[in-house]
Parts: structure tokens; sequence; C-alpha cells
């Protein structure tokens, strides 16, 4: 099962980590930034997972928050502590989108996201990208810490997975969508959206978009790659436009509409 990397954690060498003894139990190496070392609830260790569980679980497969690197070396690379006005991660150029590797031009443009869709993201309101609701953690390309609860303190079985959102579109919106970038250890090569002017925030309040709880994705087919989850309705995605026809253009596997 994907939950929990205690293992992991324990086999760590902890150098350059915040070492924290009140975090040791919840967090790696004691250090939020590396995100948590379980992320099961009760339910899910005795087999009877909550919908919000089960979907962790498949988002976690194979999942491996330093990608086999120890943490002061993952911390020197992606974690920039000279960043004003506070230390913060270090993000991938031009919004995290991946380059063509032929042309050199990044894999993004404008693209309508259709009402009756189902995004998610893994942070508060304020940000400004979503993903495709059931993208597993290693292809969004973001930091372990994204797993935390928020606020991060206390971790516990209740608020174990309070940083994670399902969102259903309600009318057409445009964003600039493409190809998310390998960065943070994990693969990328998913679909993403980056919204343009604005943030989640500002699309609830022109109830572009609303929260919703992940049941209702659940149930509507958008985890169906996940065990046990519903299938989604046939949907049958037009051609890429030709620039990008040898490009594995994720969002047209999903949404029917892109410019």
């Amino acid at each position: 099962m994907a939950f929990g990397f205690t293992k992991l954690a324990l086999a760590l060498d902890c150098k350059g980590a915040k070492n924290n003894v009140t975090l040791a139990e919840d967090y790696i190496c004691g250090d939020d930034r590396l995100g948590p070392i379980k992320y099961g609830t009760k339910a899910v260790m005795e087999g009877s997972p909550s919908i919000t569980a089960r979907i962790m679980d498949c988002f976690l497969k194979d999942y491996d928050p330093l990608h086999d690197m120890k943490p002061v070396d993952f911390l020197q690379k992606f974690w920039d502590k000279n960043a004003q006005p506070k230390p913060t991660w270090r993000y991938p150029d031009y919004d995290g989108f991946e380059k063509d590797k032929t042309t050199g031009k990044y894999i993004n443009s404008s693209t309508i996201v259709p009402s009756g869709s189902y995004l998610d993201r893994f942070g508060w309101t304020k940000g400004s990208f979503l993903a495709i609701a059931g993208t597993s953690y290693t292809r969004r390309s973001i930091p372990p810490d994204s797993l935390n609860p928020y606020p991060p303190y206390p971790l516990t079985s209740d608020n174990r997975f309070s940083n994670y959102h399902v969102y259903l579109v309600e009318k057409n919106f445009t964003a600039n969508g493409g190809l998310i970038a390998p960065w943070f250890g994990q693969n990328g090569y998913s679909g993403q959206l980056k919204i343009e002017g604005g943030d989640v925030q500002s699309l609830i309040d022109s109830k572009m978009i609303q929260k919703v709880d992940p049941k209702t994705a659940w149930d509507n087919g958008a985890y169906g790659h996940c065990p046990g989850a519903p299938k989604p309705p046939p949907k049958k995605a037009p051609p890429p436009p030709q620039s990008q026809q040898k490009i594995d253009w994720s969002l047209h596997n999903f949404f029917p509409h892109i410019n």
C-alpha cells in the first residue's frame, strides 16, 4: 500500500534536514518540508478506507518523496534558502511547463476548460494551478510538503487530507494548459492548467467552479483508473493541433475543446 514511508524514513541519512524531534513521528527526518511519513487513516489501515483515502492510496502508488536522494541533496537541489522574502522551493522556469525536445518550445496553449469537468489541486485557493482530477502525485511535479495538512500542525487522522481539494467546472473558462515538466524528482508529463490573471478563489467567486466533495468526483468517474472506482463515460477527444501531432498532449484525453 502506498500509504506511508516509515521504512524509508528510518533508513534515511537525515543530515541537512531539520531533525525536529517533536515532528519526528509525523514528518520525514522531522522536517515538514519533506512531507509526512504516513498518509493513511485508521480506516485505511483496517481495510475500510474513506473515498478520499482510497484516492490518496491510488495517487501515491509508486511515489518516492525524495526520488532516492538523501535529504541534504534533495534540499540543496530544490530548496532555495536565499529566496526573499523567505526561503521557499525552487520551481522550474515558465510555470513548470515542459519543452518540446525537438523545437525547444514550451508545450502549452490557451485551453477551454469545459463545464462538467472535475479539477483538483493540493493547496489553498490563492494558488493559480489546477490539475485534472485523478492525476497521480508523481505526474504533478509538486513538492513533498504539498501532502501536508493545512495548517501542518498537528497532523491527525482527521486533517490528514485537508490540503486536497476537488472542483466541478460550472462554466467554461479559459486557462493556459499544457504538459508538466519533470521536477522534484517526479515524472511530470500530465496536464496542468495555469489561471492567468487570477487564482482558484477568483474562479470560485465568479461561479466558474465550485468546490465539491471528492466522493462526488469519484462517483462520476473522475478517478476511473483507481482500483474499485467507477469508470468515466466514453469521450472522444479531438486530434491535437498540427504543431503538436507528435506530442503526448494529455489534456486532449480529458477535455473536448482545446484551442
